[in-house]
């Protein structure tokens, strides 16, 4: 990554987001698959590459980046992963609780 940041001029313009972009996601996913355990305690270090992205390059590079980890989370199925019927199902309902509520207020 040092590199390319380095030596952007020779990178092209449009190259250098999808690589930075691509670097930081490989590096989520391997997290995905190499946790740090510690005497028995799993840690959770996912998110820290996607925040020093969005911090550095801006919050459209983080969001892809997350867009991009997420589907791969979601392909990978597994204990504690969000089926899509149950998200969705939730977030009909969170809507159809909350803007009713709004509305009514206004």
């Amino acid at each position: 990554m040092d590199y390319v940041v380095r030596k952007k001029r020779r990178v092209p313009v449009w190259l250098l987001p999808i690589i930075v972009v691509g670097l930081v996601s490989f590096s989520v996913i391997a997290i995905f698959y190499l946790p740090i355990r510690f005497d028995g305690f799993q840690f959770d270090l996912r998110f820290i590459p996607l925040v020093f992205l969005a911090i550095r390059w801006g919050w459209k590079y983080g969001l892809s980046a997350l867009l991009i980890t997420s589907l791969w989370r979601l392909g990978m199925g597994g204990n504690r992963q969000c089926s899509g019927r149950h998200f969705w199902d939730g977030l009909s309902g969170s809507f159809g609780f909350t803007v009713p509520e709004i509305w009514e207020t206004i």
